[in-house]
């Protein structure tokens, strides 16, 4: 046999060698891949009727998934339907807050009234605080939340506990768009969880039962983060905000019982002497620091001059 022909013998042998290798490799690998012609057959023909029957705000026939995800590892998305118009329609959602600044006579007395009269409307106090200044003067701030129903009367009868109302604002936001909307993607959210769980009642495999808690685990992670959202307008709608600020109103008696304080105009008469001499030292610094970094060179210079002036006027009286 001559060397050219069994050289190329062994090519072929190599070829179909490495040929059958590769024949076996693909084998391997497509004999590892999980079948998906159902899950692929329900996401082309069934996802229409799903997202119709979660958009409407029911739960998914078990038509539309029974039998389709069982023997996958991976469950396709339900679409969740953001249309406002696929819920009921729901009354309009205000949040209302309020301000005022107003003087009493008695600040304490003020603040109690104020508490009893939100408690009486059925509300409640937030947060009340009450502070006095260096002159002995009080000024307490109040915070309430009321029924939005009664939040204009309440900011009216509150006025009405002050001397002078030096300042009030009221404002007003409308969040019923927000609140419909968020309340249509809880609500597909929740129908969606709903037929999940049914999935899961017919999972026969460890893969399908993983499957399903995983895409449960999102749903319920989104249900929970929509259902704070909707706690947090319903709760900001329902109860309105109300600020108030009671400062002490200046008479004659609180002027002559609460500010003379002889020991404390001494101290803020002495501590006022320290601060001028302070300020008159620090300018005396000042001032020597800059004489002497101006005056030193220019007396040298004019000594200099001088020095100079005087040489030249001694010469010129011995040459004559």
């Amino acid at each position: 046999m001559s060397t050219p022909s069994f050289i190329a013998r062994i090519a072929r042998i190599t070829l179909m060698t490495g040929l059958v290798l590769v024949a076996l490799i693909l084998l391997a690998t497509y004999a590892s891949v999980p079948r998906t012609p159902s899950m692929m057959s329900w996401w082309n023909t069934d996802k229409t009727s799903v997202v119709a029957s979660t958009s409407s705000g029911s739960a998914p026939s078990s038509d539309s998934f029974g039998g389709t995800m069982m023997g996958y590892s991976v469950a396709p998305e339900i679409a969740i339907s953001t249309d406002a118009s696929s819920t009921t329609d729901t009354a309009q959602r205000v949040i209302k807050s309020g301000a005022i600044d107003m003087t009493s006579n008695d600040v304490s007395s003020t603040v109690s009234l104020i508490s009893g009269l939100t408690t009486s409307r059925g509300g409640f106090v937030q947060t009340s605080s009450t502070s006095e200044d260096e002159q002995g003067k009080a000024t307490a701030y109040v915070i309430v939340r009321v029924p939005s129903a009664d939040f204009e009367a309440t900011m009216t009868d509150i006025k009405g506990l002050g001397v002078h109302v030096n300042n009030e604002s009221i404002s007003g936001e409308d969040v019923t768009e927000q609140f419909t909307d968020v309340s249509a993607r809880l609500t597909a959210a929740q129908a969606q969880e709903a037929q999940y769980l049914v999935i899961l009642k017919s999972a026969t495999s460890v893969g399908d039962v993983l499957a399903v808690q995983e895409h449960l685990a999102t749903v319920r992670s989104e249900i929970e983060s929509l259902q704070g959202q909707v706690n947090y307008l319903e709760n900001r709608t329902d109860l309105a905000t109300i600020s108030i600020t009671v400062s002490e109103e200046t008479t004659v008696e609180t002027a002559s019982e609460n500010k003379f304080d002889p020991a404390r105009d001494a101290n803020s008469a002495v501590a006022l002497v320290i601060t001028l001499g302070q300020r008159a030292i620090t300018v005396l610094i000042w001032a020597g620091i800059i004489g002497a970094a101006i005056g030193i060179p220019v007396s040298f210079v004019a000594l200099l001059y001088w020095l100079v002036t005087r040489r030249r006027d001694s010469g010129a009286k011995r040459r004559r």
